[in-house]
């Protein structure tokens, strides 16, 4: 088996992270916005010869088991904690995410999702989950770039199809809109439309093609709002229905009305064989290789 050992150390992290915060000294929310919302610049060739090979494709090998992957970070007294902690969290939710198409989709979804929640609520049990702010600005960051990194901590939570993730969230969530509130001197405009909201189960597909505001205050808002909006989707089916056919699973009449109504929002493009296969694989509990085909 590959020494992971040997994989997840600290350059690994570094590259990570100089990926997906690319600027030096202020965040640029305008750059910031369209960079992780709309894809530009497209980032996937760099994320493939970064992680593809050198990372994710070794840890696949790993299935069905999931590595203890908080071993492989320094000591929480460590002044590069928060930092490669993140870093590894973004490695399983994010490059996967960034990569993986057709039948490695599954990957996504049935194997790096599971394992990155696996190391959050790990994290969150132990009392070793660095989300507190604080962790952040003493480390250097602005309030508002530590806002920025402070967030993806949170995606295995959200990608996540048990409601007792997104209940936490929520609270987590709202301490960070009480926290952009009292930096910004704004408060939220959505705060008074969080009851019709939690009944919506179109408005992340809404939220996500109108797209995210340029400056802080905006995109935070508007951010929170796309949080939330995961919770009615897994309230009222249980789990994603847009990735149903990646995970091999039977979409219900009920969820076929959903991406009906979403024009297919979030689900991934395969062929009808590719559905079939998945199907099979799932159901006979193979796993078939990572490819190496890359985003493309």
């Amino acid at each position: 088996m590959p020494d992971l050992a040997s994989i997840l150390i600290p350059a690994l992290y570094t590259q990570i992270l100089d990926i997906q915060f690319p600027w030096e000294g202020e965040v640029d929310m305008a750059f910031a916005s369209q960079y992780y919302f709309r894809g530009t610049p497209d980032n996937s060739r760099q994320v493939f010869d970064a992680l593809h090979h050198q990372a994710l494709k070794p840890i696949s090998k790993f299935r069905p088991s999931i590595p203890d992957f908080i071993r492989y970070l320094p000591d929480k007294s460590s002044p590069h904690y928060p930092e490669h902690t993140l870093a590894l969290i973004l490695l399983l939710d994010q490059g996967p995410r960034t990569l993986y198409r057709h039948l490695d989709v599954r990957w996504t979804y049935d194997y790096f999702d599971v394992a990155s929640r696996k190391l959050v609520k790990a994290l969150i049990s132990s009392n070793a989950f660095p989300d507190a702010i604080e962790d952040w600005t003493a480390l250097g960051y602005s309030f508002e770039d530590a806002m920025v990194r402070k967030f993806w901590l949170y995606g295995p939570l959200i990608h996540s199809e048990e409601i007792a993730d997104h209940q936490f969230v929520e609270r987590k969530i709202e301490k960070m809109r009480q926290d952009v509130e009292n930096y910004t001197g704004e408060q939220d405009p959505f705060r008074k439309m969080k009851d019709r909201d939690a009944e919506d189960t179109e408005l992340f597909a809404e939220l996500i093609r109108s797209g995210p505001p340029a400056n802080f205050a905006d995109f935070f808002f508007w951010l929170f709002r796309v949080f939330d909006a995961h919770r009615p989707i897994i309230a009222e089916y249980g789990r994603y229905p847009y990735r149903n056919e990646a995970q091999g699973r039977i979409t219900t009449e009920k969820e076929g009305l959903y991406l009906e109504l979403t024009r297919n929002f979030g689900k991934p493009t395969l062929s009808g064989e590719e559905v079939e296969t998945l199907r099979r694989q799932k159901e006979s509990g193979q796993w078939v290789e990572l490819s190496d085909n890359g985003p493309w």
